[in-house]
């Protein structure tokens, strides 16, 4: 039932970073067999770049959002950040594929993750330095 998921950009995040556990782990199982296909350096971007770095931020968006009382509601950085992400690891796991257009991928793949990490500290600076929002017995909390 993960297509009921995608109602909720919070919860279609975490399914979308554990889509590259086993993803990550297939392209490393293939790179050891058949390294021509793919190279072990890039094939481990789908676990590093994908599994850990997509789930950072689909847990520490959320986490930063219900530790200090805010709505559980994804932002335009939330989503930015995790959506160039993503869209790095894919781009990464691509350069080997396309010898023509190395360093061009690259550089992409680059950008989106700059860019992606740019946006989520943005979005959650603010947050996580900010006051809470959080209340207690209709008290706020410093």
């Amino acid at each position: 039932r993960g297509h009921l998921t995608l109602r909720d950009p919070l919860v279609a995040m975490l399914h979308f970073a554990y889509f590259w556990v086993p993803a990550g782990l297939a392209a490393f199982g293939i790179a050891h067999i058949w390294p021509d296909v793919i190279a072990a350096r890039d094939a481990l971007h789908g676990l590093t770049g994908g599994a850990m770095a997509c789930m950072i931020i689909a847990i520490g968006g959320r986490a930063a959002l219900g530790h200090t009382g805010r709505e559980l509601r994804a932002s335009w950085a939330l989503n930015a950040a995790f959506g160039l992400v993503w869209m790095s690891t894919v781009l990464r796991l691509l350069v080997g594929q396309f010898p023509d257009a190395y360093l061009p991928v690259l550089a992409a793949a680059t950008l989106c993750w700059l860019i992606g990490w740019l946006a989520f500290l943005i979005g959650y600076a603010p947050i996580l330095i900010g006051p809470s929002q959080k209340k207690t017995r209709g008290i706020p909390v410093k």
